[in-house]
């Protein structure tokens, strides 16, 4: 009894231990405002318990179209354009935590990502109307932790289509944070967990349960 309980403690520390020692990505989506109308913004949000490093993202779409604003760019846009170009605001790009040029630590766009399902690696597009291939970087200098906001993909709402996001944090030594695969559906953004994480999810309640029924 003695040593199932051990071996459950250590499963629930494990478990506690593997949640705070990683970083986390998630998704906020919701309906473009003030535009433009039809899309569905979906910001990519990284919590990091360290400095974030590198970044590489792959969006293709088989359906629909992403949003590329003509007065916007691969970085976050120019707030000086909010007043007459009130749409740049859901522009789609890459950044380090600001969500306008004046806001967001400098950013180093490195160029395609080299994921698989990426474009042709001589390709010079980083972004067109159905994929994203890009990597980002934090510029010299800057230090960006805790939760910030990495990415802005505006979407059509009838996108669909699949993602994948590779993320690093920078400290003693580089630590990727877990790989993040997604699918993409009337124009919102959702994770698939791997199946590392699913694994350890159902050992931490299979670990939580067999604790509780034996008290």
């Amino acid at each position: 009894m003695q040593i199932l309980k051990a071996s459950v403690v250590v499963v629930l520390v494990l478990c506690v231990a593997s949640v705070s020692s990683a970083g986390q990505v998630g998704i906020v989506s919701g309906v473009a405002s003030p535009g433009p109308d039809g899309h569905v913004v979906n910001d990519i949000v990284v919590t990091s318990a360290d400095n974030v490093g590198g970044q590489q993202l792959v969006v293709n779409l088989t359906a629909g179209t992403i949003n590329q604003d003509a007065f916007g760019s691969d970085l976050p846009p120019n707030e000086a354009l909010f007043g007459a170009f009130p749409n740049v605001v859901n522009d789609t790009f890459v950044g380090m935590g600001g969500l306008s040029q004046g806001s967001n630590p400098g950013t180093l766009v490195v160029g395609n990502s080299g994921l698989a399902g990426g474009m042709a690696p001589d390709s010079a597009a980083l972004m067109s109307a159905t994929n994203i291939d890009i990597t980002w970087a934090p510029g010299g200098g800057v230090n960006v932790l805790g939760t910030n906001t990495l990415a802005r993909v505006t979407l059509s709402n009838d996108a669909a289509g699949s993602w994948r996001l590779v993320s690093t944090e920078r400290g003693a030594a580089d630590v990727n944070i877990p790989l993040s695969d997604g699918l993409i559906g009337g124009g919102v953004m959702s994770i698939v967990p791997e199946p590392a994480t699913i694994a350890l999810s159902l050992m931490c309640l299979v670990g939580l349960v067999g604790f509780t029924r034996r008290r």
